[in-house]
């Protein structure tokens, strides 16, 4: 007979238990999260108290099958006030145990806990069980650009000779290509000046507090200053890196936010070692004064002298095609934002079933630290 299948609620309470793991028979170390990401999640600042759902552990008897972590946030519809939203990180189910269902019972376990649920960018495996269970789908358009060479020619050139002369003049030309880029960034920008901080200062919270969208997803100093200085896991190769930008008078009219992730591989096309930076967050705050056009230049010139071997952004404003295709991105699938809201609640009603009306940013849920 066939062990039965449940599913066990961690509370912070539980988080900060010692031993908590202890009860669970967990050969494949599923259940415990890197120390790291327990710091992450028992510092985020949009945490409740104690009694608040922070893990859901798949147990089939009890041993440990699935896992999902739970990071908590909060989200603002229209003129009500902020409400809170359940955002699902690690869905991880091992292969052997997916006849099991376990994956679609820990999703349906996290939107019934009573607040809305919400996933974004979840994996390729999970892509298809959200859509399934009828969440609504976002979709941003990933778009790709390719900085240095050698990740790519490893993949497809196998003839290691071969692999480093074509390195050699993909790299010298992709250089040239930089200084141009580098180029158009210093006329775009010119007036501007970008100042790196350790941490966001509380008066941007002015800014925050002041945003329009019909959908508006948390954003503080404190949540960025969150952000900062947590990792998932462990990588000297990774960055986070916070940037002002201030215009000729000192006036600070805006801000980026970028991250850089070192991935052994990357994507299912099975790139190795890749360096890969991204813009997650940022905000205008006089338009007359800076552009989204040019925090993406700005943006490009902090990831250049990071060294990154490409640079991923993703979004859906249709005025930046024209400029993503001159930078040289290509659209590359998608990063899906997918939610589920309770009944009755304000997210349910299908005019918010509309990007355009969202205030989402890359680094949102918990895509910010993968």
């Amino acid at each position: 007979m066939a062990d039965k299948l449940s599913i066990q609620i961690l509370r912070r309470a539980d988080l900060k238990t010692p031993g908590v793991y202890d009860r669970f028979d967990d050969p494949d170390q599923l259940a415990v999260p890197h120390p790291p990401k327990m710091r992450a999640l028992l510092e985020n600042p949009l945490a409740g108290g104690d009694d608040e759902p922070a893990q859901l552990i798949g147990l089939s008897g009890n041993r440990v099958i699935g896992r999902m972590d739970l990071i908590p946030s909060e989200i603002t519809v229209g003129s009500n006030a902020p409400s809170r939203i359940f955002w699902g990180s690690h869905l991880i189910v091992p292969e052997p145990f997916r006849n099991t269902l376990m994956g679609v019972m820990l999703i349906m376990k996290a939107a019934g806990l009573g607040v809305a649920a919400g996933a974004f960018g979840p994996s390729q495996a999970a892509l298809p069980v959200y859509q399934k269970l009828k969440w609504v789908d976002l979709p941003l358009t990933r778009h790709l650009l390719i900085v240095r060479s050698r990740p790519v020619v490893r993949r497809y050139v196998k003839n290691a000779v071969a692999a480093a002369a074509l390195t050699a003049v993909a790299d010298t030309a992709l250089a040239v290509w930089r200084l141009a880029i580098n180029g158009w960034r210093a006329m775009r920008a010119r007036g501007l000046r970008i100042e790196p901080l350790q941490a966001a200062p509380a008066e941007w919270d002015a800014h925050f507090s002041a945003r329009t969208e019909l959908v508006r997803i948390h954003r503080s100093a404190r949540f960025i200053n969150w952000q900062l200085s947590n990792q998932f896991i462990d990588e000297p190769r990774s960055r986070n890196s916070l940037f002002n930008i201030r215009d000729h008078h000192g006036e600070t009219v805006g801000y980026f936010l970028n991250k850089v992730r070192f991935h052994e591989t990357a994507s299912h096309r099975g790139f190795k070692d890749v360096l890969l930076g991204s813009l997650q967050d940022w905000m205008i705050f006089n338009p007359a004064r800076l552009d989204m056009k040019t925090i993406l230049l700005l943006s490009l010139g902090d990831l250049f002298s990071q060294g990154v071997n490409a640079v991923d952004f993703c979004t859906s404003d249709p005025t930046l095609r024209t400029t993503l295709k001159l930078i040289g991105f290509r659209q590359l699938g998608a990063l899906n934002l997918l939610y589920k809201p309770q009944r009755g609640d304000s997210l349910a009603d299908v005019q918010y079933h509309n990007l355009s009306k969202w205030w989402i940013r890359p680094g949102d849920g918990d895509n910010f630290f993968i």
